[in-house]
């Protein structure tokens, strides 16, 4: 009795050109029913292509100027698709040229799309015969998500959009709480890269094996990792030095006081204060990424906020 073996994924993207990631994903989608047919089975090979997804409407948008989501309703939605479609197979001549190069057993001329009405109708009805089996259960998963286009990204198209950057960061000048002489009316320089959980803040970090020295410029005292001094200062007048861990325990004044009211009286006592990173792997300012030091200190009062308007002042560096 002779079997029918269909592959159906024997399809490309006809978005773009074939690369080699398409060429070894071939390779072995052929293997198996090329075997079989050798073996003197009938196995149906038409090839297909991938019309569905973001590739396409990328190219689309690019093609006609829009910008997002909003662009492309105001264009019309049938307006976009019917580009979509009609610009989908772009790349097919190629893919036949470069296939048939590799010797692969496959079907051109009788092949399918995925925006063929028949190929959606039966995965549909794949999927319908596996919800009434009970195959088919509900779930929640993390997905990346773009907001530009406002659907949910594959891992393939969330790839496509890492890059290298240089991304913004913040220095900034928390005010010290303390009955120390050495400490009182004194402040601690912080530097972050992630600037917008400065809110929510309830801890600085120090090195307590690191040494930290304070810096007097303007009638002002900072103190500061000593190995980081020079990125911020041009010659620094240098009046005291501490341990990392002198510093650990220190109260500051925090930037924002909005969440108080919702922890007790025994949290909000370590709250705002110096603590020692476990394991002294992260020190009060890292390694920056700036290119040239800063010359000086250059401060911006914060917005106050009521009803306890902070002390904070950012110090704004060149992408550092």
């Amino acid at each position: 009795m002779q079997a029918y073996f269909c592959d159906p994924r024997l399809r490309g993207f006809a978005t773009g050109l074939p690369h080699y990631g398409h060429l070894l994903a071939g390779t072995i989608k052929d293997i198996v029913p090329r075997y079989w047919t050798m073996k003197g089975k009938k196995v149906p090979r038409g090839f297909g292509w991938d019309c569905h997804g973001l590739p396409i409407e990328s190219l689309v948008q690019n093609e006609l100027g829009l910008a997002g989501v909003a662009e492309i309703q105001n264009l019309g939605v049938d307006k976009f698709n019917e580009t979509c479609r009609s610009k989908v197979l772009k790349y097919t001549g190629e893919w036949r040229k470069t296939v048939r190069r590799m010797g692969r057993w496959v079907d051109f001329d009788k092949g399918y799309k995925t925006m063929d009405k028949n190929f959606m109708e039966s995965v549909w009805w794949v999927f319908k015969q596996c919800f009434d089996k009970g195959l088919i259960y509900q779930g929640y998963r993390i997905q990346p998500y773009s907001p530009a286009l406002a659907t949910p990204l594959s891992n393939f198209e969330t790839n496509q959009g890492y890059k290298d950057r240089q991304d913004p960061s913040l220095t900034l000048i928390f005010p010290l709480v303390s009955d120390d002489a050495k400490f009182a009316g004194s402040n601690i320089l912080v530097w972050t890269t992630t600037p917008w959980t400065l809110p929510s803040n309830f801890a600085i970090a120090v090195k307590a094996d690191a040494e930290y020295v304070c810096v007097e410029q303007d009638g002002k005292k900072y103190w500061i990792a000593e190995f980081r001094m020079s990125a911020y200062f041009n010659n620094p007048n240098v009046v005291d030095s501490c341990m990392g861990s002198e510093l650990v325990g220190k109260s500051y004044e925090a930037l924002s006081h909005i969440s108080d009211e919702f922890v007790t009286p025994d949290q909000l006592s370590r709250h705002y204060k110096i603590v020692f990173m476990e394991g002294g792997s992260i020190p009060l300012v890292r390694t920056s990424l700036l290119s040239t030091p800063t010359a000086g200190l250059r401060r911006r009062p914060a917005t106050p906020r009521l009803p306890h308007p902070p002390t904070l002042k950012l110090i704004v560096s060149n992408g550092g």
